[in-house]
C-alpha cells in the first residue's frame, strides 16, 4: 500500500510532554518492585517443576509478557507522560525479577529433589547474594540439571540456554509495554483522553491525494475524498479527547486492508496514515457531521444495491414464468 506522503507544512502531533510526577514515580516502584519479585519467585519454581522443555519456552513467553504489560499498566495508571521512562521500568522491572529467579532457582531445584526443609529456606536467603548466583551457575556449567537421552546440558549448551531465555525474557516483556497505550494526555486537566477505537469507516482510498490537506489540518478536505474502487480498502477515523474538556481533542487516521489469512480467516492490516492530530472543538464538530453524512449516503447507497439486486431477481422470476410451452390445455381434438 502507498502511504501518503506529506509536506513539512503538516501540522505537529502530539507528543508526551515527558513528565513523570514524584508521586506516580514512587508509587511505580512500589507497585512493580513487590510484584517482580513475587513474579520472578513463582516462575523460577514453575521452570523446575516443569516437566517439558516446550511447556518451559510458553512459559518463558508468558513471564516476559506479563512483566511487560504490569509495567505498561501501572506508568498509565501513575500517569508517566514519557515513553523513554516506560521502557526503562520495564527494563528496570525485568531485572529484578530475572535476578530473583536466578536467587532462588538452588532453592526450588532442593525443594524439588528432597522436599521442603530449612535447607531450602536456607538456599533462598542465600541465593540473593551474587556470589551464591555465580556458584550455581557455575555448577549447573560443569554438571548440568537436565538430561536428554542421558546427556547432561551443561557447558556452553547451557550458557547458550540462559542467554536464548533472557532473550526471550527481555524481547518479550519490552514488546508487551504496549499496554501503556497511545493516547495522548490532557496536561490542562491531569488525565488521559478517551479513545474511539473506530468513529467511522470511509469507505476511501488511502492514497487519496486529499489526505495531503487533511494531514496539514485542513479538515474541510475530508469532503474531497473519493470512494474506493475497492470494498476491502478503507480508513478508520479515530478520536481520543479529554472527558473534562473541549481544548484536547486528537483525530487519526488508519488505512486498513482486509485479507484472509491462511486459515482462510479474514484479518485486518492496519498502518496509520497520521497518529494524534490536535483538532479544535469547530474542526471536531465538521468531522462529526462529515462521517454522519458519509455514513447516511453508505447507507443509501448499500439501499439502492439491495433493490437492484431485488429487482434483478425478480425480473429473472417474471422471465422463468413466461416462458413459451408447447402443450395446450386443454388439449386439442388432434390429441384426443
Amino acid at each position: 500500500m502507498n502511504e501518503v506522503e506529506y509536506s513539512r507544512t503538516a501540522v505537529s502531533r502530539y507528543r508526551h510532554s515527558g513528565r513523570v510526577p514524584v508521586s506516580g514515580l514512587v508509587i511505580a516502584f512500589a507497585v512493580l518492585v513487590p510484584a517482580a519479585v513475587v513474579i520472578g519467585i513463582l516462575y523460577s519454581g514453575a521452570v523446575v517443576y516443569l516437566p517439558f522443555l516446550k511447556l518451559r519456552c510458553l512459559l518463558t513467553l508468558a513471564y516476559g509478557g506479563l512483566l511487560g504489560t504490569l509495567v505498561g499498566w501501572t506508568c498509565r495508571w501513575t500517569k508517566f507522560r514519557s515513553h523513554f521512562f516506560v521502557a526503562g521500568m520495564v527494563i528496570l522491572t525485568t531485572m529484578v525479577s530475572f535476578y530473583v529467579a536466578w536467587a532462588v532457582h538452588c532453592a526450588w531445584y532442593i525443594s524439588s529433589a528432597d522436599g521442603f526443609s530449612d535447607d531450602v529456606v536456607n538456599a533462598a536467603i542465600v541465593g540473593f547474594d551474587p556470589r551464591s548466583i555465580y556458584g550455581w551457575g557455575q555448577y549447573i556449567f560443569e554438571n548440568g540439571l537436565w538430561f536428554k537421552n542421558g546427556k547432561p546440558h551443561d557447558g556452553w549448551e547451557a550458557v547458550a540456554g540462559w542467554i536464548i531465555e533472557a532473550a526471550i525474557v527481555f524481547v518479550t516483556a519490552f514488546w508487551a509495554r504496549k499496554s501503556y497505550g497511545n493516547a495522548p494526555f490532557c496536561e490542562d486537566c491531569e488525565q488521559w483522553t478517551v479513545e474511539t477505537n473506530e468513529m467511522a469507516a470511509l469507505p476511501v482510498s488511502s492514497t487519496d491525494p486529499a489526505w495531503q490537506m487533511v494531514g496539514t489540518g485542513d479538515v474541510a478536505a475530508f469532503r474531497r475524498l473519493k470512494f474506493s474502487e475497492s470494498s476491502t480498502d478503507f480508513v478508520e477515523l479515530q478520536l481520543a479527547s479529554c472527558p473534562s474538556c473541549s481544548s484536547s481533542d486528537y483525530l487519526s487516521a488508519v488505512a486498513v486492508k482486509l485479507k484472509l489469512n491462511k486459515d482462510g480467516e479474514l484479518v485486518k492490516k492496519e498502518s496509520d496514515l497520521f497518529r494524534s492530530m490536535p483538532i479544535s472543538s469547530d474542526q471536531k464538530a465538521e468531522v462529526i457531521e462529515f462521517c454522519d453524512q458519509m455514513a447516511e449516503a453508505q447507507r443509501i447507497m448499500n439501499e439502492a444495491a439491495d433493490d437492484e439486486i431485488a429487482d434483478l431477481e425478480s425480473d429473472q422470476t417474471a422471465s422463468i414464468d413466461t416462458v413459451p410451452d408447447d402443450r395446450e390445455f386443454p388439449p386439442s381434438q388432434s390429441q384426443r
